[in-house]
């Protein structure tokens, strides 16, 4: 997908030559969130064979590839640059697993017995439940809350809104065919009721970073420090001077 917006991007920069143009990537930062255990920046042990293979290193090939999108601007265009991180990743410590549910309400009603209005799946792991009244979501959240496979709690992200609850299935060890919760006296085998979704390698931190081809202010000091929702002053400020 970057690469499809970057042609776009390049094609109408080069014919209505703007003295202003931006474009967001976010490739590299879902690369780093499945595969950095895999990067040789890191020394951490490889992700399984069977999710990449032991040779690959996603990250790497990102890096080149955007590198090769910014000499078509700095070689080609001969562009100033601006360059700017919202967040950036470190390692997590442990591969963690991420699944999701099958059937979301089958697993609610035939499983759980919890009564609602209907259930609709989010990105990922994350699921919205509707009720009929905050009675049946104060119920549906007391059982939820507390439900544990292997001593982790499967569903540890629960958000509490009028006649509804958003869950994520925090869950983040892997999933194996004997697993089973156990609901008031009753073993529910969990291995069929989940799809596996990627593997998390990597941690959101709120350190950004900035670059400037050529410095957009004087005072190194407030480059250096300045938050992320400041950036567009610096550069209304750049285009007045």
């Amino acid at each position: 997908l970057d690469l499809i917006l970057h042609d776009i991007h390049l094609s109408l920069f080069k014919n209505k030559k703007p003295n202003f143009s931006s474009i967001f990537f976010n490739a590299g930062a879902h690369i780093q969130h499945h595969y950095l255990h895999n990067s040789l920046a890191t020394n951490n042990r490889k992700n399984p064979s069977s999710y990449v293979s032991k040779n690959k290193d996603p990250f790497y090939e990102i890096i080149e590839f955007y590198d090769l999108i910014l000499g078509d601007y700095l070689d080609k265009q001969n562009c100033q640059i601006i360059l700017a991180t919202g967040l950036t990743q470190k390692v997590t410590e442990k591969i963690e697993y991420y699944y999701r549910l099958r059937d979301h309400e089958r697993f609610l009603r035939d499983n759980l017995s919890i009564k609602f209005k209907s259930v609709k799946p989010r990105m990922s792991r994350d699921f919205l439940i509707i009720f009929n009244n905050n009675l049946e979501r104060d119920e549906a959240f007391r059982l939820l809350k507390y439900l544990e496979l292997n001593n982790q709690r499967l569903f540890h992200d629960i958000e509490i809104r009028n006649e509804e609850l958003f869950v994520t299935m925090t869950y983040n060890s892997i999933i194996k065919k004997n697993d089973y919760i156990l609901f008031k006296g009753k073993q529910i085998f969990i291995f069929d009721e989940v799809s596996f979704v990627a593997i998390k390698n990597g941690e959101h931190m709120s350190k950004g970073y900035l670059y400037s081809k050529n410095n957009l202010d004087s005072s190194e000091n407030l480059l250096n420090n300045i938050h992320v929702k400041d950036i567009h002053n610096l550069i209304l400020n750049y285009f007045v001077k």
